[in-house]
Formats: C-alpha cells, sequence, structure tokens
C-alpha cells in the first residue's frame, strides 16, 4: 500500500481484496512477528566468514576424495608404456568388443526383469478379477 506521486492510494497486487486479505493475516501476526527483522553487522559478517570457513572446507573434501580416487582408479597403466601402436589398438578393440557384449547382457538382464514384472502385474490383476 502506498501513495502515487499526485497522493492517489496505490496497491500491490492490484486486487484489494488481495491486499486486505494481506493486511488482515499481517494484523494477526503477533508483535514479535511484525517487527522487521534487525541486523547486527558483525553478526551478518561473522555469519559469511562461517559460511566461506565451510565451503573452504567442502572443497578440501572433495580435492582429498579426488586425490583417492585418482590413486584408486588411475588414468593410465604403466604397463602400457611399452605397447606398440598396433598392441594399443588390438587393446582398445578387444576393450570395446567386452563392453559391448556386457551391455547385451544387461540389456537381456533388464529385459527378462521387465517381463517377469509384468507377468506378475498380469497374474495379481487376473487374480483380483476372480476374486
Amino acid at each position: 500500500i502506498y501513495y502515487g506521486s499526485y497522493g492517489e492510494l496505490k496497491t500491490w497486487p492490484a486486487d484489494r481484496e488481495k491486499v486486505k486479505d494481506i493486511a488482515r493475516r499481517y494484523s494477526e501476526l503477533s508483535e514479535t512477528k511484525r517487527s522487521k527483522k534487525q541486523y547486527d553487522l558483525r553478526k551478518v559478517l561473522e555469519s559469511i566468514k562461517k559460511d566461506d570457513d565451510s565451503k573452504k572446507e567442502n572443497n578440501n573434501k572433495k580435492k582429498r576424495a579426488k586425490l583417492v580416487s585418482h590413486y584408486k582408479y588411475p588414468d593410465w597403466d604403466r604397463r602400457f608404456d611399452n605397447y606398440s601402436a598396433e598392441q594399443l589398438e588390438e587393446l582398445i578393440i578387444s576393450l570395446e568388443r567386452s563392453q559391448t557384449m556386457m551391455q547385451r547382457r544387461l540389456g537381456a538382464v533388464v529385459e527378462a526383469q521387465t517381463q517377469r514384472n509384468m507377468h506378475y502385474t498380469n497374474m495379481a490383476r487376473h487374480e483380483q478379477m476372480i476374486q
């Protein structure tokens, strides 16, 4: 609720009924909830510092986890250092074949589970219809 430049009463939202409802709810609040929140600059700065410290700690944890995962799952195996380009190509082809085979197996397992679930669902529906 405010006054325009020529003293006319204006509201937001424009619908007066909504404004009256908001004003009614505000007047029903207790004095402590009605008062504006007060901020102490020192407390605000302390909370910002705490947030920054917690973010730094989280970043440090992520960096440590990344280092651990790097040691656990290295990007390169030194045994491949002495492989020729042809040997590396054969290794890649073999790995790709294995990956394709595993994807097919996984797809078959998922399909079997889906069909099993459909079968059980159909059986349950049939039993409900009988009862």
